[in-house]
């Protein structure tokens, strides 16, 4: 299965992801995981800026919008791209904050805000 780069924001300025996951990297940013049902490849965003666990609606820090269908959930696949792209990028740590997000919705406190900052 090949790895490449997404579209330019400009083409595909919303994705939908599913069986998604929201993973964070040793630098602190969080990335989302996850497979794309209307062509079922996979996919991972640049750094998330905005995360809506309530509506489950983020943005990233190229400004395309993720929205999340279903669950939370990995699957082989899900596993399969981001271990992939965590060799492309040489991310050697990370660790899955889905379930703390979705515990405290309302939390920014994981995943770096809008302005760059930890929050």
């Amino acid at each position: 299965m090949a790895i490449w780069r997404p579209a330019p924001v400009n083409d595909e300025p919303e994705v939908t992801l599913a069986s998604w996951r929201v993973l964070q990297t040793e630098v602190g940013d969080c990335h989302l995981v996850g497979i794309r049902p209307d062509n079922l490849t996979g996919r991972v965003s640049s750094p998330i800026l905005k995360l809506d666990m309530t509506s489950l609606v983020g943005v990233t820090s190229t400004g395309r919008v993720y929205r999340l269908l279903g669950p939370a959930q990995w699957t082989s696949d899900t596993r399969y791209v981001w271990e992939q792209w965590c060799e492309m990028y040489q991310v050697c740590e990370w660790r899955d904050v889905t379930d703390e997000l979705l515990a405290t919705p309302m939390c920014r406190h994981h995943c770096a805000d809008a302005d760059g900052s930890k929050g």
